[in-house]
């Protein structure tokens, strides 16, 4: 089951459907889930929905029409009211009409901590390379090395893989590959959310389409997640593709988070280099790759 709210509503005036059930239900319906449409603050419609989510045979979605400062009434429905402290007088009747009490605890049910178990690591065999080659390539073998050495390290791509070279990671450990396809968003959502119960999550796609999930990026940084991100394609090397995939402004973007780190390895073997020590870090690290094969300048 699933749950959506239908606010009345926003910060500056009400919602395009001023907390309208039937045509969210409509939408939910389309895509085949069957809705359960209720009033927000009713809690026995709560614990109904609930319970008819949780024996559904269908996958369902419970939508719940709310209002903003409900139980105050010179405040509740009412335009005017986001952000704005109430002054003593409002205070005190906001409170008799809620009750004053100085705090309140809700239990909750929460589900048992996933802990992963993982075989001791080893240490990562990279590879020397003295012939040409792409940075963006020794990155992928980079990852599968770093795959067989450590049970933690996870990747996830936005569907270039064959670009990016995160499938020479997918190849050998499939079970540990996640394709997110062209949502760079939940690209970054994944990866933090990945980081959260311990594992070492690397998410990769096109340098230029991590602008889609720049306030993804910059979330992740204020929570302090532990992610690594890989840009390929940067710069205007990357010729035939054309400008709306060159990623020139990318390396500022990056550079403006907060405690992020941005690498841009010279050649194959420097990208080696950055392996290990970008899983053990606990920042934001961004690396990012041209499309072109580079001498090797590091042998």
């Amino acid at each position: 089951a699933a749950r959506s709210g239908g606010a009345r509503r926003c910060q500056r005036g009400p919602t395009g459907r001023e907390g309208g059930l039937d045509a969210y239900a409509s939408r939910v319906s389309a895509s085949g889930w069957d809705p359960i449409g209720m009033d927000g603050p009713d809690l026995a419609a709560i614990d109904d929905a609930r319970g008819r989510a949780r024996s559904a045979a269908r996958p369902t979605v419970i939508i719940a029409r709310t209002r903003k400062g409900r139980g105050v009434s010179f405040i509740e429905d009412q335009d005017g009211w986001h952000g704005k402290t109430l002054d003593p007088a409002q205070t005190a009747q906001a409170l008799s009409e809620i009750g004053d009490a100085p705090s309140r605890t809700v239990p909750t049910l929460t589900p048992d901590r996933w802990t992963p178990s993982f075989p001791p690591a080893t240490a990562p065999r990279w590879k020397h390379y003295t012939e040409p080659l792409a940075t963006r390539k020794a990155y992928g073998e980079a990852l599968a090395a770093l795959g067989a050495a450590r049970g933690d390290v996870v990747v996830l791509d936005a569907e270039v893989s064959n670009s990016t070279h995160a499938e020479d990671f997918k190849k050998p450990y499939p079970e540990r590959f996640f394709e997110m396809f062209i949502a760079e968003q939940m690209l970054v959502a994944g990866a933090v959310g990945m980081q959260v119960v311990g594992l070492v999550p690397f998410a990769s796609t096109f340098a230029a389409f991590f602008s889609r999930a720049y306030d993804f990026i910059r979330m992740a940084a204020i929570s302090q997640a532990n992610i690594r991100l890989c840009g390929s394609h940067a710069g205007v090397s990357i010729g035939e593709d054309g400008p709306s995939q060159m990623a020139l402004e990318d390396l500022a973007m990056m550079r403006a988070i907060h405690g992020s780190t941005v690498l841009y390895p010279s050649d194959a073997n420097q990208t080696d280099r950055h392996g290990a020590p970008r899983a053990d870090r606990t920042d934001t690290r961004d690396t990012r790759h041209p499309r072109r094969t580079h001498r090797a300048l590091d042998t």
